[in-house]
């Protein structure tokens, strides 16, 4: 089964001083060229265990592939892999030969190793192109028999202080609009870049209580909020240990328009467009298009804005594993 991910943008595609079919073209044979002539490769590692001790020996598959549709890589005939210390240093390093992309190979941990979160980074001579942001680099819990082993959930270890912690909210479609119900993602992060549980409620400018939330993975949730014009939102946050803090959210956009996506069907993707009324009011009639870009393929869908709901279904056999990014 191949698992496809949703990244929403709200870009306007409309009929002003441009035309409409000059407009979607330039965007259509920009990101055609762009696939084209950026050929990227990525790295993943399949490791044994999802942990280890001292002493262990740490085995792994690795996987090569190239351009956006995930195709195993001819491209490569080497990968670098480094195992990376709790100072950001290397403690060891490998050359490993690619036969069609896929390849094996191992680390031996010393006994005398300190325990602690270690990484594995990978990358190939052609990824070190674009920089070492598109380098494999994963996290390997390591104990120790001398110490205190770390738990075997170290990586999903969360704070319990509140000192420090970042909290973001980020609307899905971009941005909350007056009238529209919204729902809003959050993630806390605390200073040791794990996840924060946190929980508490949305209240508004009136001090009334509105909305509640809590996070269910790694200080990862969301909530639904319906905000209203001229009111303001703020979050009352309250952490394991007891500590409150108070962050506001992202202010609510008088009109517009924003995009929803449905992903739990397993045939189609059920796409959402909604208008505020002040929006619909001034563009009712208007053509938008709504581009779907997948694995380097792109599709234009054309939109008449003649309702502040429109409702389209993506059918997912059309789409490739990865990120699919729809555009309005």
């Amino acid at each position: 089964m191949k698992h496809i991910f949703f990244m929403l943008t709200i870009f306007l595609f409309h009929q002003f001083c441009y035309g409409q079919n000059e407009t979607t073209s330039n965007v259509i044979t920009k990101l055609e060229n762009f696939s084209e002539q950026h050929i990227a490769e990525k790295a993943y590692l399949h490791f044994d265990k999802p942990y280890y001790v001292a002493g262990d020996t740490i085995y792994f598959k690795a996987y090569v592939t190239l351009g956006e549709k995930h195709r195993l890589s001819s491209l490569s005939g080497v990968l670098h892999v480094e195992l990376v210390n709790t100072n950001s240093k290397i403690d060891q390093s490998i050359k490993l030969q690619l036969i069609n992309g896929v390849t094996w190979g191992d680390f031996a941990l010393p006994d005398s190793l300190p325990k602690g979160n270690y990484r594995v980074r990978a990358y190939t001579q052609w990824m070190r192109n674009n920089g070492d942001g598109v380098y494999l680099d994963q996290t390997i819990p390591v104990g120790s028999p001398l110490h205190n082993k770390i738990s075997e959930s170290s990586t999903a270890r969360t704070s319990t202080g509140s000192a420090k912690t970042d909290v973001q909210f980020s609307p899905e479609g971009g941005e909350m609009l007056a009238g529209i119900p919204s729902k809003i993602a959050f993630k806390a992060i605390g200073i040791n870049g794990l996840g924060v549980n946190v929980k508490g409620i949305i209240i508004d400018s009136d001090n009334k209580e509105v909305s509640s939330f809590a996070s269910t993975h790694l200080g990862m949730g969301y909530f639904y909020l319906t905000p209203l014009e001229n009111k303001t939102y703020k979050a009352k946050l309250m952490y394991p240990g007891g500590q409150q803090s108070f962050i506001d959210l992202p202010k609510t956009g008088a009109k517009g328009i924003t995009l929803k996506v449905n992903n739990d069907s397993l045939d189609k993707a059920v796409v959402q467009l909604i208008a505020n009324e002040s929006y619909f009011a001034e563009n009712r009639g208007k053509t938008f298009n709504l581009l779907v870009y997948s694995a380097g393929l792109t599709n234009m869908v054309t939109i008449r804005l003649d309702s502040t709901v429109i409702n389209l279904a993506i059918l997912k056999r059309r789409l490739y594993t990865g990120i699919t990014r729809i555009t309005l």
